[in-house]
C-alpha cells in the first residue's frame, strides 16, 4: 500500500487531505509540523510527504532541506 504523509497545521485540512486520499486506497500518516514529521519519518517510511509551507516550529522549506539533506 502506498503511504503518504501529510505535515499540515491546519488540522480541519489535514483530516480532510487524510480521508479524500483513505477513501482513494492510500494509508496517510498526519504530523502537525516540519519537526514532527522528521521524528516519525524513519518509522513510517512514506513513498510520499505532502507539506505546508507556512507551519510553526519548522516550515515545509526546512523540512524538505532536511529530508534532502538526510536521504540524497
Amino acid at each position: 500500500m502506498f503511504t503518504i504523509l501529510i505535515v499540515e497545521d491546519d488540522l480541519p485540512l489535514q483530516r480532510m487531505m487524510s480521508a479524500f486520499l483513505g477513501l482513494n486506497g492510500y494509508r496517510t500518516v498526519t504530523a502537525d509540523n516540519g519537526a514532527e514529521a522528521l521524528e516519525s519519518i524513519e518509522r513510517i517510511l512514506p513513498d510520499l510527504v505532502i507539506a505546508d509551507v507556512m507551519m510553526p516550529v519548522m516550515d515545509g522549506w526546512e523540512l524538505t532541506r532536511e529530508l534532502r539533506r538526510a536521504w540524497p
